[in-house]
C-alpha cells in the first residue's frame, strides 16, 4: 500500500518519508515541512503533525494528500525550489491581503519619515 500511496502522492520520493517495524509502516512525515519548520510553523492554521509525522489511526492517504494541498506544505516546497515571492508574505494577514487586492493603499509614517531623514542626514 505504502508504495502506490508514495507513487501517486510523491512520485519523486522527494517530501513523503515512512518509518517501517516489520514492513509496516507505524510513521509517515513530510521532510519539507520538517526541513523548514522554523519558516512555515507560524502560518494560519498550521499543524505540526506532519513535520513530527503521524501515527496510528491518522495514517490515510487522505491525511497525506490533504497536507500536500496546506499553504504550509507548498510554501515548503517553494522555500526548497529558492524562496517565496514577496507578495506572498503579504497574503498572510487580512491587510496584507487588501493591499495586494489594491483596496488599500500604504502610505509612509511620519516615524518611517523620520527615519528616512535621520539616515540621509547621517550619510553626510
Amino acid at each position: 500500500m505504502y508504495g502506490s500511496v508514495q507513487w501517486t502522492l510523491d512520485p519523486n520520493n522527494q517530501w513523503l518519508k515512512a518509518e517501517t517495524v516489520d514492513r509496516m509502516i507505524v510513521r509517515v512525515w513530510c521532510a519539507l515541512c520538517t526541513k523548514h519548520f522554523e519558516r512555515i510553523h507560524s502560518y494560519r492554521n498550521f499543524s505540526d503533525a506532519f513535520a513530527v509525522g503521524i501515527r496510528g489511526s491518522a495514517l490515510k492517504k487522505d491525511n497525506v494528500s490533504k497536507h500536500s494541498k496546506t499553504w504550509a506544505h507548498i510554501h515548503a516546497e517553494q522555500l526548497e525550489r529558492g524562496g517565496l515571492p514577496t507578495s506572498h508574505l503579504y497574503q498572510q494577514t487580512p491587510i496584507g491581503t487588501y493591499v495586494m487586492m489594491g483596496k488599500i493603499q500604504l502610505q509612509p509614517t511620519s516615524l518611517c519619515k523620520k527615519c528616512n531623514e535621520s539616515m540621509t542626514n547621517n550619510k553626510n
